[in-house]
């Protein structure tokens, strides 16, 4: 949660990285380290700003909390217990059970629902990439507007106003579907069992409905497009800035499993410097600038978003606008006492019901990142002659030439700076340009004075 003046100091400092990069682009580095100071200074501002915003609301919520209301206060697990070990309820207990203790279809607590919403986070849940759409229903639909507004026409007075290119909207259904796994509970837990219940659900449920959710997001995400290849960051950078509306990065994002981010995360600048920046209201994940906005890129495991022939799944763009997840209102469970009598467990059953339709697939784009590696040999030659124990540093990477004067550096497509230094040759520089395939540079040193 953000006050209006942490608003303000983000958007002030936005502000002036983006004077920092003009005036650096510009070769005015006096200037851009100006606007830098400025930016740190903005910065310990919006901490100070935070830090107190935080202990303003913490000493609120204590204000409000009394002794007798956290006395009163019944607890949804202490409930779930309760009705496995086939106790009777309170009336404030069974408020927070729909349904009764002894009937079938008991809701989650609210208390527990929170406490599985907080659990997911600390998964690696596709949810946050999409819109969720809760839902009492079992089916339904949106509408959603097709095609490009084209802006108004001209008008003579006295002519009849046109009336083509008006809306159009186009019907996507919903159908939610019942997800469910089944977990063993002990009949001999204690009054710990709290804990103990959350593992299960943690390590259960938490888990095998992540796994569910992720595959169902992905598939809806994938849907209907043909994924363009992207040899290079550049042709990925371009269709990002060029092929969607700069609208759609107002809450963009940039989605890849771990081979993509580990390929992004190791490109660099002409100059040496990473690609990928800190976000600056979060500096411990990075982002990618796109139209002059930080745009933050999220990873996701290989086994829930698996590379495609050899290449890592991109998403980039408003996925938000593209997908929505409808979720039926609260997850359920189900006790039963003589399904695991003979290993001395009750069986507890949770359910919950979803669907992910395609929204405004116009938002986002998907493709594949080639993250292929490619031999780069370097021929260092004076002349004719081969010259061995030659450095060779590109992208990071080094190797030094053999008798024959090579060295094999392995690079993703793109176009990266080298330098080759010796005690034969003067320092030298150049460029490889990697481009799907194996490339032979040669090196066309002088000798070392």
């Amino acid at each position: 949660m953000l006050n209006k003046k942490m608003r303000e100091l983000l958007a002030a400092i936005e502000a002036k990285r983006k004077e920092a990069r003009t005036f650096q682009d510009a070769d005015d580095s006096e200037k851009a380290a100006a606007a830098l100071d400025e930016i740190d200074e903005l910065q310990k501002q919006y901490e100070v700003e935070k830090r107190l915003f935080d202990a303003e609301q913490a000493a609120f919520d204590e204000k409000d909390f009394t002794p007798e209301t956290h006395k009163d206060k019944k607890d949804g697990f202490e409930t779930i217990v309760k009705i496995l070990h086939g106790k009777s309820l309170n009336e404030t207990e069974k408020a927070l059970v729909t349904g009764g203790a002894s009937g079938e279809n008991n809701l989650m607590p609210e208390d527990v629902d929170l406490t599985i919403r907080e659990l997911r986070k600390s998964y690696n849940s596709a949810k946050d990439l999409v819109t969720v759409i809760p839902t009492d229903t079992m089916s339904g639909g949106f509408n959603f507007e097709k095609g490009t507004p084209s802006g108004l026409t001209n008008l003579t007075d006295g002519d009849d106003i046109d009336t083509t290119g008006g809306p159009e909207f186009e019907r996507k259904s919903f159908a939610v579907k019942l997800y469910s796994k089944l977990i063993p509970v002990s009949k001999v837990l204690g009054k710990a069992e709290k804990a103990g219940l959350l593992t299960y659900i943690n390590k259960w449920f938490v888990k095998n409905a992540i796994i569910t959710e992720n595959q169902k997001i992905f598939a809806a995400l994938k849907d209907g497009i043909t994924p363009i290849t992207y040899l290079t960051f550049d042709q990925l950078k371009t269709a990002a800035q060029t092929g969607l509306d700069t609208s759609v990065w107002y809450d963009g994002v940039i989605a890849t499993n771990q081979s993509g981010y580990n390929h992004l995360s190791l490109l660099k600048s002409e100059d040496g410097k990473y690609l990928m920046q800190p976000l600056i209201t979060e500096p411990t994940k990075k982002g990618i600038d796109i139209n002059g906005t930080i745009v933050p890129v999220k990873v996701y495991d290989n086994k829930f978003l698996p590379n495609v022939g050899g290449k890592a799944p991109i998403f980039f763009g408003s996925t938000k606008a593209g997908c929505y997840m409808i979720e039926l209102g609260s997850t359920e469970f189900n006790s039963d006492d003589s399904y695991l009598f003979g290993k001395n467990q009750k069986a507890l059953m949770i359910l919950e019901g979803f669907d992910v339709i395609g929204a405004d697939k116009d938002a986002y784009n998907y493709g594949l990142l080639d993250i292929k590696t490619y031999d780069v040999t370097f021929t260092v030659k004076i002349g004719t002659t081969a010259q061995a124990d030659i450095v060779i540093e590109c992208n990071g990477l080094t190797g030094t030439t053999d008798v024959d004067g090579k060295a094999v550096l392995k690079l993703t497509n793109g176009v990266f700076n080298y330098t080759a230094k010796g005690a034969t040759i003067k320092d030298f520089a150049g460029k490889a340009n990697v481009a799907g395939a194996n490339v032979p540079v040669a090196v066309a040193a002088t000798a070392a004075e």
